[in-house]
């Protein structure tokens, strides 16, 4: 009879690193593990069997790493866009998309190498994704189409025309000379045009000589407004609304006193040339700030509201004039990305900035942006993560959460990942993405690694856990589907002797109800629903010579070789999955609990674990073992199972007789590689104290 039980009825410590092991003295380690392998932590604290991967095309060419962009067309149409060397497709969940009326694929060319594709960044408003590189002009590309994309440079002019056609007239004939400059203004944003320029000799305006401006109306615009050249300016005489119907727009300056707080937009580019193109962007009040060129790392320049090409400035500033700031400290404050919450902050080098208002105003104006420094992190060149009200970035391969700090005054960052450092130890983070289903952001690293972070910021839920895949993960990416959510990652795998690499979609498994509900727990996957049953799946060459899984109609076939891109079934099925197994592993950390009223810990001391009691829900096939030399495994299956029919899926409490001698760590090891739902949300060890 067992001594003690011990519950972990919560895995949302997720698996820490190996110098925490004996630390349990931290809240942390009573719902930790030592390892967590391709599963993820539910927001309850349980820990589920991660889905597996429909393989849906190799990407275009696999001598390169293609990169994979998000596009949320709307709330219920994304896709995924695979950027290659000078080249874009598009995906959606069902596959690339294919040209109108032909059966090839369709394609675009891009100006970006495949080095390019990596270093350039990207915002998307609308219909619209924006794309910064600082060896490019910025780009705009745009989707007319399921299969119509196109890529267009970012003129940085007013989206209204000046006015033509401008003339002027006077009622007297004279010698003084008057120049006057005429803009319109569009009726739906505000935004007010370049200037048009006129001049002429006159008599002197007066009550009784006047001068009269025509020039031709504006598509769009009701508004116009005059400006007329006295001492060295142009100022404001009059802004008229036209309400007619002709071809032309009638302005008389009879002597009307001139404004020079209001002066003209002046046509400014701030990223003209070699050199100074921004790296990145985002969008923050209806503006456009852009920054880091290779002339100017710490150059920031900031568009007027309504037109994220519009960066022209007036003489005196006017508060909707563009904003032109620097990030500049002790050191080359280079910024490498925006981070748009209620306030505007920055990623740089050495720290994170904020660009705020010296004012009352809760805006920003040319006049009052300041630009102030608020840590000393040394960030990473990589696109933080905004979720909700709060930013992830990562700082030397640390990923901290980013909040305003009272105590500070400023903004701080949390190291979230300090008790899965060994995770990210030796590694670079080259991508990540956040899928909102399941609460994961998801990290893909230099050596084709990936982790799972549950990251439930209100009830401090930071877990980590591997996923692993014979193969090496490159680029990843989220998407939302009408009410499906979707991971598309680009996967590099050893087949038939070469490496090719395969774009890939992560399944997140709607709930689970029997064997045969449509789950997917296999990787690089094909399925075949067929209203009669077969006994062959073709279309694999893809996989050619590797051994594959084959689950049937709720059954497990076991391993089968492709060949001529060709298995066949032991059993003839309707609904077939075929795909790569892949392995779930956790590993418990070693159980403490007090001896005696001298002794706080059992750690050090001898213990057997002669059986275990697991709470699960809807669950297949695993084992289970208690870690000893031996590592003797239990298997689970609830009855006898007819071959290729599979075990029904089981909820409730197991309870497990284990085999294995006394040893001082007091582990528990639980595995699986069949192609089953797994999920398991508490484990009670039984344990015999052997002093």
């Amino acid at each position: 009879m067992a001594d003690i039980n011990l519950l972990q009825a919560s895995f949302n410590g997720g698996e820490i690193a190996p110098s925490l092991y004996a630390r349990t003295n931290i809240d942390k380690y009573q719902s930790a593990a030592k390892r967590l392998k391709n599963v993820f932590v539910k927001i309850h604290g349980g820990l589920e069997k991660r889905g597996g991967t429909y393989f849906l095309d190799e990407v275009k060419d696999s001598a390169y790493p293609s990169r994979l962009v998000p596009f949320q067309f709307s709330v219920t149409q994304g896709y995924a866009l695979e950027f290659g060397n000078r080249v874009m497709r598009v995906l959606t969940f069902d596959g690339l998309v294919l040209a109108e009326d032909s059966e090839n694929v369709y394609q675009i060319e891009t100006a970006y190498d495949i080095d390019e594709v990596w270093q350039m960044k990207t915002e998307q408003s609308a219909d619209i994704i924006f794309i910064y590189h600082p060896s490019h002009a910025p780009k705009m590309l745009k989707r007319y189409g399921h299969n119509d994309w196109r890529f267009e440079d970012m003129a940085f002019v007013p989206g209204i025309s000046a006015p033509t056609g401008l003339v002027a007239t006077t009622s007297s004939a004279g010698s003084v000379n008057y120049k006057y400059k005429v803009t319109a203004i569009l009726e739906k944003t505000g935004e007010e045009s370049l200037p048009a320029s006129v001049s002429l000799t006159s008599a002197k305006l007066s009550s009784t000589v006047s001068i009269t401006l025509k020039f031709d109306r504006v598509v769009g615009c009701k508004k116009y407004s005059v400006y007329r050249y006295s001492n060295g300016m142009y100022g404001w005489i009059s802004t008229i609304v036209d309400e007619g119907e002709g071809a032309k727009v009638e302005v008389i300056d009879d002597n009307v006193e001139i404004d020079f707080d209001v002066t003209p937009p002046t046509e400014r580019n701030p990223f003209d040339g070699a050199d100074n193109f921004p790296s990145t962007g985002a969008i923050f009040q209806q503006r456009m700030p852009m920054a880091a060129t290779y002339d100017d790392p710490e150059l920031i320049e900031i568009s007027r509201p309504g037109n994220y090409k519009n960066f022209t400035m007036s003489n005196p500033l006017q508060d909707d004039d563009a904003i032109s700031i620097r990030a500049s400290g002790k050191q080359v404050n280079t910024v490498y990305d925006f981070i748009p919450l209620t306030r505007l902050l920055l990623t740089t080098a050495n720290g994170i900035w904020e660009v705020s208002s010296n004012s009352d105003v809760n805006f920003l104006t040319p006049k009052s942006a300041k630009v102030k420094q608020q840590n000393f992190f040394k960030c990473q060149n990589l696109k933080p993560l905004i979720i909700g009200n709060m930013a992830l970035f990562v700082e030397e391969n640390r990923v901290r959460t980013l909040g305003y700090s009272l105590e500070v005054d400023g903004y701080d960052g949390t190291n979230i990942s300090i008790f899965a450092s060994h995770l990210f130890e030796g590694r670079k983070i080259i991508e990540w993405t956040y899928v909102s289903k399941t609460s994961q952001i998801l990290f893909s690293f230099d050596d084709g690694a990936m982790v799972s972070l549950t990251f439930v910021p209100e009830h401090q839920l930071f877990a980590f856990t591997r996923i692993e895949t014979k193969g090496w993960v490159e680029s990843v990416c989220s998407v939302k589907d009408n009410d499906e959510e979707g991971v598309f990652a680009v996967v590099m795998r050893e087949v038939d002797g070469g490496y090719k690499r395969y774009i890939e979609r992560f399944v997140f498994n709607e709930p689970i109800k029997e064997k045969t509900d449509d789950f997917l727990y296999l990787d690089c996957a094909s399925s075949l629903v067929s209203a009669t049953p077969v006994s062959k799946l073709s279309g694999l060459s893809y996989l050619e010579g590797q051994n594959v899984a084959v689950w049937a109609d709720g059954g497990y076939q076991g391993l089968k070789k492709v060949v001529s891109g060709e298995v066949y079934l032991d059993i003839p099925a309707k609904n077939i999955k075929v795909g790569l197994l892949f392995d779930v592993e956790f590993n418990s950390l070693g159980v403490d609990y007090p001896t005696s009223n001298l002794s706080a810990s059992s750690q050090g001391k001898y213990k057997r674990i002669v059986a275990v009691d697991l709470a699960v829900d809807k669950t297949g096939y695993f084992e289970v073992a208690a870690k000893d030399e031996y590592d003797e495994f239990s298997e689970v299956s609830v009855s006898l199972q007819e071959y290729g029919v599979g075990t029904e899926l089981t909820s409730g409490n197991l309870r497990l007789d284990l085999a294995g001698g006394f040893n001082k760590s007091g582990e528990i090891i639980i595995k699986a590689s069949h192609p089953s739902p797994l999920c398991i949300n508490a484990v009670i060890p039984e344990i015999v104290h052997g002093g």
